[in-house]
């Protein structure tokens, strides 16, 4: 192996390389996608450059492509399915079913780095599956052999490769390739090279790299080692020395002394993740270029505050991905058999994509929230059949009894009269409207239909026509106009996915397509750039750190690097895919001279160098022009230090630590919003109210009245909590005039809610005391009791709150008025609406009852 090392200090130095026209001239090939970007922009006469991953692809397709790991993953589970497991490796099997994809991607590592099942020696349960797994799938599954069949192939047949390299470019015939970026080289890359190689090709790594201060380079000496076969560090060719911002750095890093400033750099300091949420409104403003140690940490943050921000390519950020997710995930391969819960059905009824002769689920969601707590129990469809039929023949029988003798003549004040006297108004469950609770439950049917129609069959399923299914499904609804232009994309382009073509397995359990289906919904077949922190949102404004290399040329030089904390930075050892270990590694019997040894060393490499890659990259950072460093110094409630790099550029060249202040209040500002007038005032006149009910909630909280009487025809509990809570009071509130005893009463009051757990039953039992109000309250004539009002108020101390306040207002005057600003109510607890009003206290230590 002969290879040659090119050295740059900056990427905007390149053309100062006394070999730069040997770099222009030659094919050049990057290691990642951004790089190539970037050497577009920086240097537009470079023409043949192209990303690595175009090339793997190119060479084996087949086995990079979603078809393989689509029938790689069934195959796998049908493996496991079919394995016979003594008792004592249950619990070690269970883990392998439950991490089958883990168990994949491992074997593929070890098939890509040359590595053979027979050169593992299991010393452990977890091994010796690993290998029988393995093995089988080796056997089973034929594009194992056709991949091992074409990386044969291609390393010893130049003219075969020689045509797939001209299928790019007809200019790749020069006799050097240029490799740019590489600080580090998965197996499957090591092999493409060895094949250029194998044709004659010179490969001359280009690198950004100062060999006058290797401390923070020493990811390119490790990678670029004498002990791997290349050129010692003298003999790399290096550029003309330029001035460099970051040269300071790498020089304190190595302990030199330094007499240089770094001001072209500064420091952050969050002291919240709001503080930092906020401060993003100025880093958009001033066109800051935003990058990240954790990409997936930040966007968490961000995505709910600037969603317009992130473009969506991952299926599951749009509708139909969490639709056809959803219905595959409702297979439970455990119990056999088609499950959904209350979730399921409002994920799906939310995409919009369950419709049935008109009528849309998203328009059904209010109904699904007031059943949530009537059907958290229920899982398998004839669970759901029961319960939605038990719900409407109990609306239609119990709850008129309590309703019958609101006749027309009292059509004026209805809406009071079924408040005052239908105690289950209370339960969301029962409070749905009549006619949309029948459209809701036909909503509910159809999505129980689709799925059964998906897993019609409980054995085997044959693939292709379940595929065509589920593309039937998509296509009903491609054409429809209200869809947005991104949704009509993204529609063909999962329609060109499923459209698989000589699949090598025609059938399998519902369970194995299930899974493998939720694999590629939720974009987890291929990673197209291979790296494990890649972001699924690779567009968004947030970059990760491995970008850097490339901002001079594509950032406007004004970066800000994000999360720059103790624990990211410069981070940790990544562990090897499960249950792939080191030790594993070192046993594998592998002849000294094989090429699998290089090939495994590469993996071992880039497992232990994500410290040194980020040290690389930090040094990198900061030769951009100007550079702003942060991290948030609280998170989940604890205290979390700054990087070791940034107090580096603190003590020693002394940037100062701006402390992040995201209201500068000035004492005339808090006297102004002091003496300020309520914004928003509710004014009710106390004689236009004719029940007891929406006076009593009006003096809890006026909040409490606008959400139940004015956006709701009444109040209504939806959470268990409230729920068990109702139940005792209404028993008690039974019990008292009809003279049965509490058991029998609680019986046929906990027979109407069949969700409830024995335990749960006999807690509610236990706390029904008697209602010894005997009072009464009339309304046309028509008597009620005030027993009822403990079920609208659960306790009796929030229900005394409410008359006490009742009563001071009617011996001021009769108009009730509040600053709706100016509320503060200590009853949100009990409250219906505590889940959803943006003004409540919440209390989640719910105290039994």
């Amino acid at each position: 192996m002969t290879r040659k090392i090119y050295t740059y200090t900056s990427i905007e130095s390149i053309s100062h390389h006394p070999r730069y026209a040997e770099i222009m001239a030659s094919p050049q090939i990057t290691a990642t996608a951004d790089l190539l970007k970037a050497m577009s922009v920086g240097y537009p006469d470079m023409d043949r450059a192209f990303d690595v991953h175009e090339i793997q692809k190119l060479i084996i397709e087949d086995w990079e492509n979603e078809q393989t790991a689509f029938q790689q993953h069934i195959v796998i589970g049908s493996i496991l399915r079919k394995m016979n497991v003594p008792t004592v490796e249950k619990s070690v099997y269970d883990s392998f079913v439950k991490n089958k994809r883990d168990v994949l991607n491992g074997i593929r590592l070890l098939v890509e780095a040359d590595v053979y099942p027979n050169q593992l020696t299991p010393i452990n349960i977890e091994e010796r599956l690993f290998k029988a797994i393995w093995e089988k799938i080796e056997e089973e599954d034929s594009s194992f052999g056709r991949f091992r069949a074409t990386m044969s192939a291609y390393l010893h047949d130049s003219q075969l490769f020689q045509r797939l390299v001209e299928s790019i470019s007809d200019k790749f015939s020069e006799s050097t390739i240029i490799l740019h970026g590489f600080y580090f080289i998965t197996p499957i890359q090591e092999r493409v090279f060895d094949m250029l190689e194998s044709c004659g090709k010179e490969l001359i790594f280009l690198s950004c790299i100062d060999t006058t201060i290797l401390g923070v380079e020493e990811i390119w000496c490790s990678n670029f080692s004498e002990s791997k076969g290349y050129p010692p560090v003298e003999k790399w060719i290096t550029d003309s020395s330029v001035p460099l911002r970051n040269r300071p750095f790498g020089s304190a890093f190595e302990s030199a002394l330094v007499d240089s400033n770094m001001d072209h750099a500064s420091i952050i300091r969050y002291d919240t993740e709001m503080d930092f949420i906020d401060d993003i409104k100025r880093l958009l403003k001033d066109d800051y270029s935003v990058f990240s140690v954790d990409v997936k940490a930040t966007e968490s943050l961000l995505k709910e505050f600037y969603p317009e921000r992130f473009k969506r390519y991952h299926l599951l950020s749009f509708p139909v991905g969490q639709y056809i997710y959803r219905l595959h995930s409702m297979w439970q391969p455990m119990s056999q058999r088609l499950e959904l819960s209350i979730d399921d059905v409002q994920t799906c009824f939310a995409s919009g994509w369950v419709v049935k002769d008109g009528a849309n689920g998203s328009s059904h969601m209010e109904g699904l929230e007031l059943l949530q707590t009537y059907v958290s129990d229920c899982r398998s469809i004839e669970d759901w059949s029961a319960r939605l039929e038990f719900l409407k023949e109990t609306k239609s029988k119990v709850a008129g009894m309590f309703e019958g003798h609101i006749t027309e003549n009292l059509n004026q004040n209805r809406r009071w009269h079924r408040i005052m006297s239908n105690p289950l108004l209370n339960f969301g469950c029962f409070s749905y409207d009549e006619n949309k609770l029948d459209e809701l439950i036909a909503l509910i049917h159809h999505l129980i239909d689709t799925a059964r129609e998906l897993f019609s069959n409980e054995h085997e399923i044959d693939i292709a026509e379940h595929l065509n299914k589920v593309k039937r499904l998509i296509s009903q609804k491609n054409g429809d106009n209200e869809l947005l232009e991104e949704e009509h994309v993204i529609l063909k382009a999962l329609l060109e996915r499923l459209s698989f073509r000589n699949l090598g397995i025609s059938k399998c359990l519902p369970g194995e397509i299930s899974e493998a289906m939720m694999l590629i919904i939720g974009g987890g077949v291929l990673d197209d750039e291979n790296y494990a922190f890649q972001s699924a949102y690779n567009e968004s404004f947030i970059r990760p750190l491995y970008q850097i290399e490339s901002a001079p040329l594509t950032a406007n030089n004004k970066i800000h690097l994000c999360l720059a904390d103790e624990n990211r930075l410069p981070g940790k050892t990544k562990p090897y895919i499960w249950p792939i270990t080191d030790e594993m590694l070192n046993r594998l019997k592998i002849d000294q001279s094989s090429q699998s040894q290089r090939y495994i060393a590469d993996m071992r490499f880039i497992i232990k160098s994500s410290a040194l890659a980020n040290r690389y990259l930090f040094f990198s950072l900061l030769q951009n022009k100007e550079v702003e460093i942060s991290w948030i110094a609280n998170e989940d409630n604890k205290d979390i230090g700054a990087s070791p790099y940034v107090n580096i550029l603190k003590s020693i060249f002394n940037v100062p630590v701006n402390r992040y202040r995201r209201n500068e209040w000035t004492e005339e500002i808090i006297s102004q919003i002091e003496s300020a007038e309520a914004t928003a005032v509710l004014d009710v006149s106390l004689n236009t109210i004719i029940a007891d009910e929406p006076v009593l909630d009006l003096m809890l909280c006026p909040w409490r009245f606008i959400y139940g009487y004015v956006l709701n025809d009444h109040p209504t509990y939806v959470s268990d909590f409230h729920y068990n809570f109702a139940l005792s009071r209404m028993i008690g509130a039974f019990r008292s005039p009809s003279g049965f005893s509490r058991k029998q009463i609680a019986e046929e009051v906990l027979k109407l809610f069949p969700y409830l757990r024995e335990v749960e039953k006999q807690q509610i039992i236990d706390h029904a005391n008697n209602n010894t109000n005997n009072s009464s309250d009339s309304l046309d004539s028509i008597s009620y009791p005030r027993a009822r009002l403990l079920i609208h108020y659960l306790t009796k101390k929030t229900l005394d709150t409410a008359n006490q306040r009742l009563q001071e207002k009617l011996e001021q005057n009769q108009i009730f008025s509040v600053g709706l600003n100016e509320i503060e109510c200590t009853e949100c607890m009990f409250c219906p609406f505590v889940g959803q009003c943006p003004h409540a206290e919440k209390d989640t230590s719910k105290e039994v009852i």
